[in-house]
């Protein structure tokens, strides 16, 4: 299934997609109780995990889904995964919502064993 160009995943297709050492860059969509969550990934050469949420999305400079840019890879080597914030697609205006979730998608509670899954995935020794 895609949504505009992007790949939407269930968690198990996300944990697979992942553990495949040849994936390098992806973006993708992962559902979570029905409800898309955008990612982007970049794998480093070492096997740490930085993750990373973007604050408030200027709309008129910004599309969403809204991404941190990747570290360059010459600073960090870790695999890193940005993560955009869910709720904005659900409101035209809405700039920022810091994570907090939405009517029926409890984001702050689903989010950290997602996260969890993911670093067990990668297999890394540390995360940040």
């Amino acid at each position: 299934m895609s949504t505009q160009g992007r790949v939407v995943v269930s968690e198990t297709e996300l944990f697979d997609h992942l553990a495949d050492a040849n994936v390098g860059e992806a973006e993708f969509g992962v559902l979570v109780n029905n409800n898309k969550i955008s990612m982007k990934f970049h794998r480093g050469t070492q096997a740490s995990l930085i993750v990373a949420f973007h604050g408030a999305v200027d709309r008129t400079k910004r599309k969403l889904p809204s991404f941190p840019a990747f570290i360059g890879q010459a600073v960090v080597q870790a695999s890193q995964l940005m993560i955009a914030d869910p709720s904005l697609e659900q409101s035209p205006t809405l700039t920022a919502s810091w994570y907090l979730g939405h009517s029926g998608f409890e984001l702050q509670r689903l989010l950290p064993p997602l996260l969890g899954n993911i670093i067990a995935t990668l297999g890394g020794p540390r995360s940040v």
